[in-house]
C-alpha cells in the first residue's frame, strides 16, 4: 500500500498494517493481528488481488477487501470478487468507501461486499 493511502487511513484513525503481495498479507494475517477490512490492488507481483481475495475466502471469510485498480474496465463488467475503488481516487472517496463497507457491515445492513 502506498505511502499516501497508508497516512490517509492513519489520519482517519485506522490502523494499517502493510503488505507487499498477497503471500505476504497472508503471512501477516497468520499472526494475531485484528483485520476488518484489506485494501487490495488488483494486480500485484507474487500473488495478485483476485488470489488473495480467493485464500481469503478459504482461511478468513470474515475479512472484507476493497479492491483498487487502475486497469479499464470494458463495458462496466466489473468481474472482482469485491467491491472496487478505480484509480485515481481522492483520499477522502478512500475513506468514504472503507467507512461505507464497514458501517454497512456492522449494522448488517446489505452487502458489505458490493
Amino acid at each position: 500500500m502506498s505511502s499516501i493511502l497508508v497516512r490517509t487511513m492513519k489520519s482517519q484513525g485506522y490502523s494499517v498494517c502493510t503488505a507487499a503481495n498477497g503471500a505476504e498479507a497472508l503471512r501477516l494475517l497468520a499472526k494475531p493481528y485484528p483485520v476488518d477490512l484489506i485494501v487490495s490492488d488488483v494486480s500485484m507481483p507474487a500473488m495478485d488481488g483476485r488470489e488473495l481475495r480467493a485464500e481469503l475466502a478459504k482461511l478468513y471469510p470474515e475479512i472484507l477487501v476493497l479492491f483498487i485498480t487502475g486497469h479499464a474496465v470494458q463495458g462496466g463488467d466489473v468481474t472482482l470478487p469485491g467491491p472496487v475503488l478505480f484509480k485515481p481516487f481522492s483520499p477522502s472517496a478512500l475513506t468514504a468507501r472503507v467507512r461505507d463497507l464497514l458501517s454497512r457491515r456492522a449494522s448488517g445492513n446489505g452487502d458489505a461486499a458490493s
